[in-house]
């Protein structure tokens, strides 16, 4: 039933088992006015932490929570984007990892990054929620507000030494233009090895003029690995998706989600 039935994303506090939801306007157009549905039509309620609910409309206004359908398993590890802002393109962006399966994504303001670039918070946010329907997914990724490169690159050093053993973290950043660069894929490949997975995975992607020498050099010294997407020279957003695809696909081969 669940593939069947048109989905609707409802955080966590709003939803009772056996209780009535108030819909807002921009869920009740949607589900009259978009969809047509009629009082009495069953569709599917997803809260964004891994629960799948059923719902009836009762009213213009108003949905019947029943009971959840499906608890989902959290996805590991969780897959993390880093990625500098790019001139254009960051909703298009957002909407295919999330399709991917990315956990969470943290915009960055790079040293390289143009001068024009926008917080938009809330947009963002809101394109995550709609491709998260869309791609009928359980779990609603996380997007950071976007901070400077440099210091958000030491504050994960910071993390990882004092919360966590460094093999239960695993950074790679892409990069170019230096010898003897290891491959996205052979670096997943030996982490493959580990008796234990790590349960965090970053990937950082620079801004269309790369990344500095300083911006490397602190990468490097905080425990993140270069790595490379193969020979040529990948526009930020193609990087970015082609990265996060990559690691979506090796963490499907070892766990089957």
């Amino acid at each position: 039933m669940s593939r069947e039935l048109r989905r609707l994303l409802i955080s966590p506090p709003r939803l009772n088992p056996n209780d009535i939801l108030t819909l807002n306007s921009s869920e009740t157009h949607y589900l009259t006015r978009v969809l047509r549905y009629q009082i009495g039509q069953y569709f599917i309620v997803v809260d964004g932490v891994g629960r799948l609910w059923s719902a009836i409309l009762a009213s213009p206004n108003d949905a019947y929570i029943k009971q959840p359908l499906l608890q989902g398993i959290s996805p590991a590890p969780q897959i993390n984007l880093a990625l500098a802002l790019p001139r254009k393109g960051f909703d298009s962006i957002l909407r295919i990892i999330t399709e991917l399966g990315i956990d969470r994504i943290q915009p960055l303001i790079a040293e390289r990054c143009t001068s024009n670039q926008e917080e938009r918070f809330q947009r963002w946010n809101t394109i995550l929620e709609e491709a998260t329907e869309q791609c009928e997914r359980l779990w609603l990724p996380l997007c950071g507000h976007s901070c400077d490169a440099q210091r958000w690159i030491q504050n994960q050093r910071r993390r990882t030494n004092t919360n966590v053993d460094q093999k239960d973290v695993l950074k790679m950043f892409a990069t170019t233009r230096r010898d003897n660069l290891t491959s996205i894929d052979n670096l997943l490949h030996q982490v493959s090895s580990y008796q234990v997975l790590p349960r965090q995975i970053y990937f950082a992607v620079g801004p269309e003029g790369g990344w500095t020498l300083k911006e490397e050099q602190i990468a490097e010294e905080s425990g993140w690995h270069p790595v490379t997407l193969g020979p040529r020279i990948l526009q930020t957003q193609t990087a970015a998706i082609a990265g996060t695809a990559l690691i979506a696909n090796w963490r499907i081969t070892k766990n089957g989600f």
